[in-house]
């Protein structure tokens, strides 16, 4: 099985992260493999992170 044919997931905990997060999941989309699950938790969050984490899942799976 080729290593590119691996699924890798990405665990990203957010909390009150909203200014930094579409950076960081733009950068973590960008990498060179492409079999990527991206796993956001948020927890309590009480800015607006969770709904960019909706709408970067949107933006994903119409690719």
């Amino acid at each position: 099985m080729c290593i590119q044919s691996k699924k890798v997931s990405v665990v990203l905990p957010i909390h009150n992260v909203a200014e930094y997060l579409p950076k960081s999941l733009n950068a973590i989309a960008r990498q060179s493999h492409k079999n990527l699950q991206i796993i956001c938790v948020v927890d309590g969050a009480s800015d607006n992170s969770a709904q960019i984490c909706k709408e970067f899942e949107k933006k994903r799976s119409a690719l």
